[in-house]
């Protein structure tokens, strides 16, 4: 697998990164005149930020699961009603009634995941931009290139110190086009390196210790926090004798525990809900994942992942007190002259839209009825053609199942039609 930390990101996820990396770079500035040059701090006001950023959708997220809690019992009662019907009529009129009840709440059912899918841009953005910091800060990456400026590409690309933290980080150094790539590459290489590599590389290039030693203080001075190296794994940090790093996947699946039991409140428990049994296997199931991954990737992700579960679950926690307090009637109220509103402003008329659903509910029946009409006089057909009369409707229908299995229709033809319309009735 190839990592290239530097290189900033491309694709559809390009501005999404591109805006949040200038907004990571202007906290870097901003606190950098103050002395204060600490990634793992920008991380957690850019989190902040974000999150800040995203509350309107979070309002609208939790606000449709709200009124879907009010709508839950409803539909439960219309999958009941149909449960087993599989004909096209008793399809269409579910469809209607489920229509009715959405529209008369003033709630689209594609409403949570409409709002899920705008936030995981920002969110993927986010991370790509954690990943790959000195690609979106000039000031960081300064350091790097001090270094590679005063020794050479040439002879960094040569040594051994750095193939050996390439190869162990996946990373490429073969088919480097121009200098500017080489450049990219090596602060990729660097940008993980721990002492150990440091040390090595100073006395590989003994002739540039000065400078290698005063921008690596620059450098672990930015990437640390409480002691530890946010470039390198917790995993990589236990190992090197930094113990406090086993906090980082600990906390992040403590929170995500805790927030997870937090969001979901009574629900696991909702003996009705079909979704309880998920529900609950997700409270304990995110957060091993959390301590897996917060374990074995950089910890400057798993400072990330604390921050965005603490910050988030404070705000959903304060949205969803907000809708407490708010009585249901007046919230549906609230809601439906909302939605009525949006649809005036888009020209659509509710009362001509029910009537046309009606109207297709209705037609689609008829369409039925004829299709049925049409399979009928098929087989009387059928019989006279081969010359047989059924006795009755138990032979008729014998009969016509044995012409329907021994010759299929051809496509378009009214006997294909009338197959169809039978498939449906059955």
């Amino acid at each position: 697998m190839n990592f290239n930390v530097l290189t900033q990101t491309s694709g559809w996820l390009k501005p999404f990164a591109d805006v949040i990396g200038t907004i990571f770079n202007y906290l870097y500035r901003f606190f950098a005149h103050f002395g204060i040059e600490n990634v793992g701090l920008c991380i957690i006001l850019l989190v902040i930020v974000v999150r800040v950023i995203m509350i309107p959708l979070t309002i609208k997220q939790q606000k449709f699961t709200k009124m879907n809690s009010i709508i839950q019992p409803e539909i439960e009662v219309i999958n009941k009603k149909y449960a087993g019907k599989k004909d096209q009529e008793s399809l269409m009129a579910k469809n209607q009634e489920m229509t009715e009840i959405y529209s008369k709440y003033g709630v689209s059912p594609s409403g949570g995941c409409l709002n899920i899918l705008i936030q995981l841009p920002i969110m993927f953005g986010l991370y790509q931009v954690i990943m790959r910091v000195p690609a979106y800060v000039p000031q960081l990456k300064a350091h790097y290139t001090n270094i590679i400026n005063s020794i050479g590409t040439d002879k960094l690309l040569s040594s051994s110190v750095i193939k050996d933290a390439a190869e162990s980080n996946h990373i490429k150094l073969s088919n480097i086009d121009g200098n500017a790539e080489a450049v990219n590459k090596l602060v990729d290489t660097m940008f993980k390196f721990n002492s150990e590599n440091w040390s090595s590389l100073r006395d590989a290039f003994a002739g540039n210790a000065d400078i290698i030693t005063k921008n690596m203080h620059k450098i672990e001075h930015a990437n640390n926090l409480f002691g530890m190296n946010l470039t390198l794994s917790p995993q990589a940090l236990v190992n090197n004798k930094v113990y406090i790093a086993v906090l980082i996947p600990i906390l992040a699946a403590l929170t995500q525990f805790i927030s997870s039991k937090l969001m979901m409140g009574d629900q696991e428990n909702d003996d009705e809900n079909p979704m309880a049994a998920s529900l609950k296997s997700m409270t304990y199931i995110m957060p091993l994942f959390s301590l897996f991954m917060c374990w074995t990737l950089a910890s400057c992700i798993g400072v990330y992942w604390i921050a965005s579960t603490v910050i988030t679950t404070i705000i959903q926690l304060c949205v969803t007190k907000y809708y407490d307090s708010i009585p249901l009637d007046q919230l549906v109220e609230k809601n439906k002259q909302k939605a009525a509103a949006k649809r005036a402003k888009l020209g659509i008329d509710d009362a001509a839209m029910k009537k046309a659903t009606s109207m297709n509910t209705k037609k689609m029946g008829g369409f039925s009825e004829k299709m049925n009409k049409i399979y009928e006089e098929n087989k009387r057909l059928n019989d006279e053609l081969n010359g047989r009369t059924p006795k009755n409707d138990t032979e008729t229908n014998e009969t016509a199942n044995e012409v329907t299995e021994t010759k299929e229709p051809k496509a378009g033809s009214i006997a294909s039609k009338a197959k169809l319309a039978d498939k449906y009735k059955k």
